[in-house]
């Protein structure tokens, strides 16, 4: 891994080379995020989406669509990893803005909320509790299609205990 230019607290722009050939611009908005220090790597800003053991296709499509990983991007996140159940895999765009990657199963999702910066959650109480426990940034989505909307109040009422403790 190697670093074209050191000069981030001027704010100049600069590309980093990944070791899978990927370059990243790296702009004075990363520098004041504090993703970039001085002639070193981009720290990795995951997004990582999980949808339990349910099907929320219209969540996946809209975090994998163009519009939504360039906004990610924007915000200085470098890759999108989604757990998406029993639902269809995800049709990724030809050119996403960040590296996405899926998985439909694991037998803990520990580790990839842990490491993630941002979490996307459907509404099971399960994942909101993990999430939680994360040093992340926590959003939850209910999922409308699902047994009359359950989850809505119910896990409102437990993300607002939470908060509180």
């Amino acid at each position: 891994v190697r670093s074209t230019s050191t000069r981030c607290e001027e704010h100049d722009e600069q590309a980093f080379s990944l070791s899978r050939s990927r370059e990243y611009q790296i702009s004075s908005a990363h520098c004041k995020l504090g993703l970039v220090t001085a002639g070193r790597m981009p720290r990795e800003r995951t997004v990582f989406a999980t949808v339990g053991t349910t099907q929320f296709d219209a969540l996946v499509d809209k975090l994998v669509s163009t519009e939504v990983t360039h906004l990610l991007a924007q915000q200085g996140y470098t890759r999108l990893v989604i757990q998406f159940g029993r639902g269809a895999e995800p049709e990724l765009p030809t050119t996403p803005a960040i590296p996405v990657e899926y998985y439909r199963f694991k037998d803990s999702l520990a580790a990839d909320m842990h490491s993630a910066a941002l979490i996307v959650s459907h509404a099971g109480a399960g994942s909101i509790m993990e999430g939680l426990r994360c040093d992340a940034h926590l959003l939850v989505v209910v999922n409308d299609a699902l047994m009359d909307n359950h989850q809505q109040a119910r896990d409102a009422a437990r993300i607002a205990i939470a908060s509180l403790c």
